[in-house]
């Protein structure tokens, strides 16, 4: 009798731990059998909405925030709706391919550079110093040898530091200066100067 009153016991406790552990999910969901669902009502968040809402969430309608097709999509006919689409993927394949081709000649010149004497940790900073100041595919070669030039030099340290950013700063400076020109010449109707990049 003792053994069955017992079992009788363990399984009363247990049943009570569950049901207490259940109340609160149950509160959360408003009994949703959809997990998506209950968090969208207990954040007034959408499923796949991000966490952190883009600049100026609070204020104003949202308009195609919600949908993944732009607003009006429903009023377009299909092939306008055909080549929307064939637009962003064709946007979305060049932009990739863009990128891919920088990221492709940055670890070229990285390599390049670290192989031919360079610190590796030099490399680095020089191939994240022209990503970041949005140096092109054509820039990182000509990078690369100036560092081992540099590094033949005996640079060393915070003056090669210092001559990689300079470098840098330079190319940057010259893409704004052709990209200005290229502009005043387009206002004026002359065809812009093809300048190939400085060695």
């Amino acid at each position: 009798m003792g053994r069955l009153h017992f079992v009788r016991a363990a399984v009363a406790a247990t049943l009570a731990v569950a049901l207490l552990a259940w109340l609160p999910a149950a509160r959360t969901c408003g009994g949703d059998a959809n997990p998506a669902q209950a968090m969208q009502r207990e954040t007034g968040k959408k499923p796949g909405q991000p966490e952190d809402p883009p600049p100026g969430w609070e204020k104003g309608k949202k308009e195609g925030w919600e949908n993944q097709f732009p607003p009006g999509w429903s009023n377009w006919d299909k092939p306008k709706r055909q080549e929307w689409q064939r637009g962003l993927a064709r946007a979305k394949a060049a932009i990739r391919k863009r990128e891919e081709a920088r990221l492709a000649a940055a670890l070229r010149a990285l390599e390049m550079a670290a192989r031919k004497g360079a610190p590796i940790s030099t490399s680095e900073e020089m191939v994240k110093a022209g990503l970041e100041h949005g140096l092109g595919p054509f820039d990182f070669e000509p990078l690369g040898k100036f560092v081992v030039e540099k590094v033949r030099q005996g640079l060393r340290g915070e003056k090669l530091s210092k001559a990689v950013h300079e470098e840098v700063r330079r190319r940057q400076e010259q893409h704004h200066r052709r990209r200005e020109q290229a502009k005043e010449k387009k206002s004026h109707g002359k065809p812009p100067d093809v300048e190939a990049p400085s060695p």
